[in-house]
């Protein structure tokens, strides 16, 4: 009889991850009336705490100053979920980043693709077959009427969301080689996702990578590329809290720009000029209704305003060093793909959270500082 051997430091993060961010997948489906996945992700943190430190007290060899910092940033991700509505998750989320710095992100990053892809599937098959509604939305953002499908989930924006995700996973883990057919079938799902939800900057986005990989890619701009790359989220933070501070309706350029952007851009203003900046972030209520519509769809003005100034310092420093030892070891897959989330991130909000982008692992190895060579 063969036994199949287990590494138990694989199992306990395991455990700890996957049951909690498949609830996070499923909370912003309909299906959440069936599920209740709120249930299962606040219990299930608890739970998956155990898992973590039973993890680490398991360690052979404990490096102090690993240790330290991952307590440092622990504790500074307590101080802002600590009865922060909105950033209840961080510090899971946290101790779940620094806790998988040991794994192999590549498998974490595949698996949670599969589970992303799976989650799809359910959900749009439950509104197609009628479980659950497929509601018709009349969206008015950016001066356009658009009738939009939200195909189970709970926005319409969160299938072409969940499918650029997927996308950038997929090429990834296939290291930007992709067959024809393959990015015939990506290009075919990209338009067929669109018609139903007319989401035009996500299409936009999935469109400009498959150029890339079919043409552009032959032309050879890797070395230009790995130089924006790494300093992409400096310069695109940097570019839109500036762009959001000086908005104004008047430049006719940034009205424009903000109109493109369905008001991305005055929605960040207003979110700066109601609760501002602090070290530690704040509770803010969302409100969803079209009249009073506030939400801050900028990742980089979203971190800023709810979870503060110091993890949105430790998500670019982060996301910087991770691309610099990319760079090193010429991992040009990861500072390809890293580059299309920091352009994303200045036009949605999902650059934290591991659900969308678990590619925020590496953040973990790079502040613990780890060899390039585990970047390769």
């Amino acid at each position: 009889m063969k036994f199949i051997k287990v590494n138990l430091n694989v199992l306990l993060f395991s455990l700890a991850y996957y049951p909690w961010v498949i609830a996070w997948m499923f909370s912003s489906t309909l299906l959440k009336d069936y599920l209740h996945p709120y249930v299962i992700i606040n219990y299930w943190q608890y739970v998956g705490v155990v898992f973590l430190l039973v993890k680490f007290l398991l360690k052979h060899k404990i490096n102090i100053l690993s240790l330290l910092t991952t307590l440092f940033f622990i504790a500074v991700a307590f101080v802002v979920s600590y009865g922060n509505d909105n950033a209840s998750f961080v510090f899971y989320s946290i101790f779940l980043i620094f806790s998988g710095a040991d794994q192999n992100l590549e498998k974490i990053i595949k698996y949670t693709m599969v589970l992303q892809i799976v989650c799809l599937l359910i959900t749009v098959f439950s509104a197609v077959s009628g479980i659950v509604d497929n509601e018709v939305v009349t969206s008015t953002a950016g001066n356009m009427v658009r009738m939009r499908h939200n195909l189970g989930y709970i926005f319409t924006t969160f299938t072409p969301n969940y499918f650029l995700s997927i996308v950038l996973e997929y090429i990834f883990i296939k290291k930007l080689d992709l067959s024809i057919i393959e990015l015939l079938i990506i290009a075919l799902l990209n338009i067929i996702i669109y018609k139903l939800t007319l989401t035009r900057l996500t299409m936009i986005l999935v469109f400009f990578i498959l150029i890339y990989l079919l043409g552009i890619k032959k032309i050879g701009y890797e070395r230009f590329l790995s130089k924006l790359s790494t300093v992409s989220f400096i310069l695109l933070s940097a570019i839109s809290y500036f762009i959001s501070v000086v908005y104004t309706p008047q430049n006719r350029i940034l009205n424009v720009l903000n109109s493109v952007l369905s008001e991305r851009i005055r929605l960040s203003q207003v979110g700066l000029q109601t609760w501002g900046v602090n070290l530690f972030g704040t509770s803010v209520n969302w409100n969803s209704e079209s009249i009073n519509y506030n939400y801050i769809d900028s990742s980089y003005i979203n971190i800023l305003v709810c979870y503060g100034l110091v993890i949105f310092v430790i998500v670019i420093v982060g996301f910087t060093l991770v691309n610099l030892r990319a760079k090193q070891v010429q991992n040009f897959p990861l500072l390809f793909v890293l580059l299309m989330w920091a352009i994303r991130a200045t036009i949605d909000p999902q650059l934290f959270l591991i659900w969308f982008n678990p590619f925020i692992f590496y953040i973990g190895k790079s502040l613990l500082s780890y060899k390039a060579e585990e970047f390769i």
